[in-house]
């Protein structure tokens, strides 16, 4: 059996202009603050399936479903860290381990036509007007599972000590040492092999920007398996290693005459970002990135994202926060509803967003994802479902860097004392034809429910057992909304309120 040929070697680090010209740095400010309506992001699962084994095969199966869409910016990930789809120099292209998997298969027959994944990408998207960005999933942990043993590389296989810990030392599906394949940033000989890549990749593809996207997934350093958070020293070598992935997009911009954007996805927060041991202020001070991505869209409708926006504007960064069908899926899989995902995207625009990262969707056509959510003036008035996000959609990911406040479900008092829980809504619902509210509580308690002060009368009860009510339009803000749960009448058990969700009609 043949197989692509693997490179293991670190190739040196080439020197790199710490500054652009200024030419450059006044046409990459212009470039920067394009209009980005839809960001997606591809995790390059196209190259899998059969038929992806020829050009027009290959472009089937997601980049077509992007042509005449809201989407003109694509990231596009070829693999998970140091393993790739595009046919590497540095780092592994898959093959060696994948047996007989179509994946591998097709990457062969591409590159025996002349083909690599990455170039039929960017050749896709210069024929149809769009943003090219390389996303490099900067410690990807897939490899650490058993179904993705085929992405664990020969690098990582002769280096565990190169991992965040021994295999085998998680307890459970949120014990971050379940994911011991990541990568010990504090070791210069890690760092300098991932540079080794970005170097790569940036010297031989004609991408209009690199994405650096640390979210997935963000765990650096060892004091993180205890929950700790990184050290002051830990978070002075992440800095420098971003310094390091700006000086290179700096050097490579300035040798071909065009700039090169720079792209980083973090968590949802300054303190979350530090404690996996990203200075957030500090790179947006020092100007080590063009463009802020933040969260992994795991909590869609209660995500924080006007504080990052905010500290964006601070700094000039446009800011997209991701929204994830990972995190639409929700109860009995009602949240991948299209009015769920319009009202998740109102919530982001109305917190400033500058446009939104679309994250693991992956249609085969012309999608309403890709057109109704980037058009904010349509989506206004179109039909939506708000919620607040629940916990048990993020069971077995990794939970550190994710914000989780006001997530359900919530525990209420069987004495009586109010339990406030908060319903972002970014329409102004005033107009609306109809609304409904729709509480699920877990046994008969009888429970007082107030949206912003206003008490709320049960109307009926709904086929799935849910609590429903009728509030007017006029009693909700745009933006938080109060809602207060107090118990009269208790039952036997816990009383958990474990859904909350606005109906909203025009």
């Amino acid at each position: 059996m043949r197989y692509l040929l693997v490179f293991f070697m670190v190739l040196p680090v080439m020197a790199a202009e710490p500054h652009e010209s200024a030419e450059l740095a006044a046409e990459r400010e212009k470039l920067k603050k394009r209009d980005r309506p839809l960001v997606y992001n591809n995790d390059s699962g196209d190259i899998y399936p059969a038929g992806a084994n020829t050009v027009e095969g290959f472009y089937a199966q997601r980049m077509n479903a992007t042509i005449g869409t809201n989407v003109n910016t694509v990231y596009y990930c070829t693999g998970a860290t140091v393993m790739f789809n595009h046919l590497a120099k540095v780092g592994e292209t898959y093959g060696q381990y994948c047996g007989d998997m179509p994946i591998k298969k097709n990457i062969e027959a591409l590159k025996e036509a002349g083909h690599d994944v990455l170039d039929l990408v960017i050749a896709f998207c210069r024929k149809h007007d769009k943003e090219i960005f390389f996303t490099h999933r900067i410690n990807d942990i897939h490899d650490s599972m058993d179904r993705c043993a085929f992405e664990l590389s020969t690098w990582k296989r002769e280096h565990p000590e190169y991992w965040i810990c021994e295999k085998g030392l998680g307890k459970d599906g949120n014990d971050p040492k379940r994911w011991w394949s990541s990568l010990n940033f504090e070791m210069k000989e890690v760092r300098d092999y991932l540079l080794a890549i970005v170097d790569d990749v940036c010297s031989r593809y004609d991408l209009d920007g690199y994405d650096v996207d640390y979210f997935r997934s963000p765990m650096f350093f060892k004091p993180n398996l205890e929950y700790e958070p990184a050290t002051q020293a830990q978070l002075d070598l992440l800095t420098e290693f971003q310094r390091q992935i700006r000086a290179t997009a700096y050097k490579y911009g300035n040798e071909r005459g065009r700039p090169m954007l720079v792209s980083v996805r973090v968590p949802m927060s300054v303190d979350a970002c530090r404690h996996v041991g990203i200075d957030i202020e500090r790179w947006l001070k020092e100007d080590l990135f063009d463009i802020l991505c933040t969260g992994g869209g795991y909590i869609p409708f209660t995500m924080t994202t006007r504080d990052m926006v905010e500290l964006g504007r601070k700094y000039d960064k446009p800011v997209y926060p991701a929204i994830s069908a990972s995190g639409m899926r929700g109860r009995d899989g009602i949240y991948s509803d299209l009015h769920a995902w319009r009202a998740a995207a109102s919530n982001a625009w109305h917190n400033g967003a500058d446009g939104l990262l679309l994250f693991n969707t992956f249609p085969r056509e012309p999608h309403p994802h890709f057109i109704e959510l980037g058009d904010r003036s349509a989506l206004a008035r179109l039909n939506k479902l708000f919620a607040i996000d629940n916990k048990a959609i993020l069971e077995g990911d990794l939970r550190q860097g994710i914000v989780q406040s006001h997530i359900l479900p919530v525990e209420l008092d069987s004495g009586g004392k109010p339990r406030v829980v908060n319903l972002p809504v970014g329409d102004d619902v005033s107009g609306a034809r109809d609304l409904y509210l729709d509480v699920n509580v877990t046994n008969d308690a009888e429970v007082e429910i107030r949206l912003n002060g206003h008490l709320l009368k049960q109307v009926e009860t709904t086929e799935q057992g849910r609590r429903r009510h009728h509030p007017i339009g006029d009693q909700f803000n745009r933006g938080d909304n109060a809602i207060e749960f107090r118990v009269i009448k208790p039952a036997t058990g816990s009383t958990q309120v474990t859904a909350v969700e606005l109906h909203v009609n025009y």
